[in-house]
């Protein structure tokens, strides 16, 4: 082979392998990209499964709350006056004045629970609202504070009128069927 046909074979040569590291590269730079995007999707899917073990133990302790301190069935007749009941006395116990209870329409919940909401006009000092409202919402017992209206009275400025509705959540006895 004379010394023109070795320096054509060597620029052929040279070609043929600039042509295939440039395939390589590409082929390994698609590689990585697929790799890369697996990385992501992989990352989302822990993402989402640890939102989703959280949210399963936030469901788990609500779960365990509902078995420890559920209510017994009772009847709506007997829900009623408990809660005007309560809510009187703890009114007067601390020096609120009870104007006018009564009863709004009762409900039942979607599922497994029905409300009953009492209406009640109150007055008295700032204070012994804040500690009423303290003592009557408790999630615990479920019985929540549904809507406050409060205003200060004009002749005296420390004590105030307020309009409250309270809910108390509750288990109604089955219906016979």
């Amino acid at each position: 082979m004379n010394d023109r046909e070795k320096r054509l074979f060597l620029f052929l040569a040279v070609i043929v392998v600039g042509i295939g590291a440039l395939f390589g590269y590409k082929s390994y730079a698609n590689y990585r990209a697929n790799i890369h995007t697996q990385m992501e999707a992989a990352k989302l899917t822990l993402n989402n499964a640890e939102d989703f073990l959280v949210l399963r133990e936030q469901a788990a302790e609500q779960l365990a709350f509902l078995e420890r301190s559920e209510p017994e069935p009772r009847a709506i007749q007997d829900v009623k006056p408990a809660v005007m009941q309560f809510a009187t006395k703890r009114a007067e116990d601390l020096g609120l004045t009870v104007l006018s209870p009564g009863f709004l329409d009762a409900e039942q919940g979607e599922r497994h629970y029905a409300r009953v909401r009492v209406r009640m006009t109150v007055t008295g000092t700032e204070e012994a609202f804040y500690r009423w409202l303290h003592e009557v919402q408790s999630p615990n017992d479920f019985r929540t504070v549904f809507s406050i209206d409060m205003i200060t009275m004009r002749d005296d400025n420390t004590k105030i009128y307020c309009v409250v509705v309270l809910e108390q959540w509750f288990v109604p006895e089955p219906s016979p069927s």
